[in-house]
């Protein structure tokens, strides 16, 4: 893991609330990363590092403006799995993997509808021990 990747984690583990374990195990640690620096720009991105750090940490401590607005697209990009947008940029779609990565479905123990068992056709069969 870069440098680089780490701090985008410390800054992903204070916006989301999940652990830097818990994060990198989502496999999307490069991607969003990459998304993050890609639709703020690589200026606007440091100083939400810069911004969260001076705020120790605490994404609550953030004043209004830029970067707590771009601190709510990195976590909602890890939360959804596509990029909420800021401003007057619209969303955009993820990758179908940061989807069913995304952090809502840690949240309830659940799974993206559509990514995993019991798949296809599920329906049709009594659950087992229910007959």
């Amino acid at each position: 893991m870069t440098i680089e990747e780490r701090e985008f984690l410390e800054l992903s583990q204070a916006l989301t609330g999940f652990d830097r374990d818990e994060l990198a195990a989502t496999g999307q640690v490069s991607a969003h990363r990459a998304t993050a620096v890609q639709r703020l720009g690589p200026e606007p991105y440091r100083r939400l590092l810069a911004a969260l750090a001076a705020a120790a940490g605490e994404p609550d401590a953030l004043p209004e403006g830029p970067e707590r607005e771009h601190a709510r697209a990195v976590c909602g990009l890890w939360y959804l799995g596509h990029w909420p947008g800021t401003g007057d940029e619209p969303p955009a779609a993820g990758a179908a993997e940061a989807y069913a990565a995304g952090l809502v479905w840690r949240t309830f123990g659940g799974r993206a509808p559509g990514t995993a068992a019991p798949g296809f056709g599920s329906w049709a069969h009594d659950p087992e021990g229910e007959r």
